[in-house]
């Protein structure tokens, strides 16, 4: 086990699940692009974006299991968590407002699927930032309580034992007591 600072295990742990559905989603979005790709008989920007998206939100993903011990790392992976989220949100109110989508998908029901999971990617999403932001947090309290601890036991620089030792050299070798003391004075 490594020595580094961690901020709360609980939090840790729900950040962990978070973004292992993080991981989820980006699968799911990147499926979803692909259904409507396919279904549209068409590739145009927003479904290349769709598909875009949801292969960024897979990466990120991964990249936030590499994030308990430092807090640069995990601030870059909030901010890139927040700008897919609001990506996400754009591309779920695009599909929501967007009266033609049903004839896209060849159904309402289908369409309202698509328009319900991807409100639910939405809150899983922000889930990952919540519990990232406070995981965070206690990472840098954590830190700098550390940082910030009176020193207890500082450990004198002769011990006892050590002066034992060194007067036991000292009567049996005297020549090392001159050379100490030269040293000493010099």
């Amino acid at each position: 086990m490594s020595n580094a600072t961690a901020g709360s295990g609980c939090l840790f742990c729900l950040l962990r699940f978070s973004n292992l559905l993080l991981g989820a989603v980006g699968i799911t979005v990147l499926a979803l692009g692909i259904y409507t790709t396919v279904q549209a008989a068409a590739i145009n920007w927003y479904n290349g974006a769709f598909i875009g998206s949801g292969f960024v939100i897979f990466l990120v993903a991964i990249f936030g299991y590499k994030n308990r011990h430092a807090p640069g790392l995990l601030t870059i992976y909030l901010i890139l968590v927040f700008a897919l989220f609001v990506c996400l949100v754009a591309f779920t109110l695009g599909i929501i407002f967007y009266p033609a989508y049903a004839e896209k998908v060849d159904s309402s029901q289908r369409a309202d699927a698509i328009r319900y999971s991807l409100l639910g990617m939405c809150v899983v999403v922000l889930c990952c930032l919540m519990f990232g932001c406070w995981y965070r947090s206690s990472l840098t309290e954590a830190l700098f309580d550390e940082k910030n601890q009176p020193v207890d036991h500082v450990k004198p620089l002769v011990t006892p034992k050590a002066d034992k030792a060194r007067e036991a050299m000292y009567q049996k070798y005297p020549q090392l007591r001159d050379l100490h003391n030269q040293t000493k004075d010099s």
